[in-house]
């Protein structure tokens, strides 16, 4: 029989620690709740608890996992995801096809526009990042759409709940195209 009280005393000693370490983000820093928390999420979610420090935000006490991350647990389960920029018309578009469903395809399309209604465009990394920060919201729409059983109820991404999106959630994976992009020799 375990001693799930001693085993949670345990958890929320060492969360103390890590959240005393200038290392972590600064939602987590002094908050060892929110480092606990962020723990189960990533035992739940079949992730490392030290990588998932760096990859899930709290937020009004909910996990929220950037764009990145989402994508990534969304292959690991074994979908395809594909997503596109068109920098020249200011879009990006998702397409997801489900392994238990591959000839159905979800999509998610994100322009300027859809962008300046949400009341996004122009603010925050909207302005210094608009092709990836409309990638990232076409990502996490389609998932959120097609494949959310593998978010496990932690289906937003921060910047989807007001939050800034920290530099890991900018991060832009092998399987984007950009179109339109310019060649720049050395």
């Amino acid at each position: 029989m375990s001693n799930v009280p001693a085993q949670l005393a345990n958890e929320m000693e060492t969360a103390k620690v890590l959240a005393a370490s200038d290392l972590l983000p600064s939602h987590l820093r002094n908050k060892p709740q929110n480092v606990l928390l962020v723990s189960r999420v990533a035992q739940s979610l079949g992730i490392d608890p030290m990588a998932a420090l760096t990859q899930i935000n709290v937020i009004d006490g909910k996990p929220t996992l950037g764009a990145a991350l989402q994508a990534a647990l969304v292959r690991r389960a074994g979908h395809k995801l594909h997503v596109r920029i068109d920098e020249e018309a200011m879009t990006a578009t998702a397409e997801l096809r489900r392994c238990d469903d591959p000839e159905t395809v979800h999509h998610s399309v994100w322009t300027q526009e859809k962008a300046e209604r949400a009341g996004l465009w122009g603010k925050g990394a909207w302005q210094a990042y608009p092709s990836v920060m409309l990638a990232n919201r076409a990502t996490t729409e389609v998932i959120r759409l097609a494949a959310s059983d593998v978010l496990l109820g932690a289906a937003y991404s921060p910047d989807e709940l007001g939050q800034e999106p920290s530099f890991v959630d900018l991060a832009v994976d092998d399987d984007i195209e950009t179109t339109d992009a310019e060649v720049v020799e050395e």
